[in-house]
């Protein structure tokens, strides 16, 4: 009986990639004092009312709840939610002042879809249509629209289905989801 040669699974094992360093992780106190400074920062930029502050303020919240189950954002980028995803929102608020009916493509966990939405309440005939393919995301965005009372609707749907939804919209944002031409 011939004997067989010793496999090896180095041929096939990944060689290591090098990756750049992340940045350490901050305490919760550490957290909260960052985005104390970034919230001030965010708002005194931004003429937004009271209400809006509050549900954003809720939002935040919620976020960082759910960001313990599932992955929305990257967790180094939490000390920054107001300057690096709440704050593209409110630019673009200011930029399509007059648009009511609103869709965001890939909406993710929410940026700048939901921002906008709070930037809408109260506003005659609004609505944001929220376009999320992933229905863990999904539920994470209707129970923001929920608990938030906002002017918003999700569709768990690939973007390639949704072409009545973006068919009727005003403003149509989407946010690191591909290239313009792409879209």
């Amino acid at each position: 009986m011939r004997k067989q040669p010793e496999r090896s699974i180095r041929p096939f094992a990944r060689t290591a990639v090098a990756r750049p360093a992340s940045r350490p992780r901050m305490g919760r106190a550490a957290t909260d004092a960052k985005l104390a400074e970034e919230r001030s920062l965010v708002l005194s930029r931004h003429g937004v009312s009271r209400e809006t502050v509050e549900k954003l303020d809720a939002y935040v919240e919620l976020l960082r709840t759910w960001q313990t189950r599932i992955n929305l954002i990257s967790p180094s980028t939490i000390p920054e939610i107001w300057t690096r995803h709440l704050e593209d929102g409110l630019w673009l608020s200011h930029l399509a002042r007059n648009a009511t009916r609103w869709v965001d493509l890939g909406s993710g966990a929410g940026f700048p879809g939901l921002v906008l939405a709070t930037t809408l309440c109260g506003r005659e005939g609004a609505e944001m249509h929220l376009v999320e393919s992933n229905a863990k995301k999904a539920a994470f965005l209707r129970t923001v629209i929920r608990e938030l009372s906002l002017p918003a609707e999700v569709h768990v749907e690939r973007i390639e289905d949704c072409g009545e939804i973006i068919g009727g919209a005003e403003a149509v944002s989407a946010r690191a989801l591909a290239s313009l031409d792409e879209l």
